[in-house]
């Protein structure tokens, strides 16, 4: 299982991952995300709209990598609405 750390913050710098405390301090709103590979953290980037990223390899053993979505602005869903969005991924894959 990895985790996928979602930051929103105006002020992120890849030096506050090496201090925790400060990464806390800086990113208040991190939402966490378990998945089973990174294929999947690809499969839900691209199911959200998502399709360009770029992903920088770090030397951390907290952090191994930071993917930079930066430049774009995630969307909200309702709960229906994603499963919705599961669903039909789902079924395409079984046409």
């Amino acid at each position: 299982m990895l985790f996928f750390n979602f930051i929103a913050s105006n002020n992120f710098d890849l030096k506050d991952l090496n201090e925790i405390k400060m990464f806390g301090y800086n990113c208040p709103d991190v939402q966490v995300v378990a998945l089973d590979s990174e294929n999947e953290l690809k499969l839900l980037l691209e199911l959200i709209g998502i399709t360009e990223f770029s992903c920088i390899e770090l030397d951390d053993e907290k952090f191994p990598k930071y993917w930079d979505l930066s430049y774009v602005k995630l969307p909200e869903f309702y709960n229906e609405q994603f499963d919705q969005l599961i669903l039909r991924e789902l079924d395409s894959k079984v046409e």
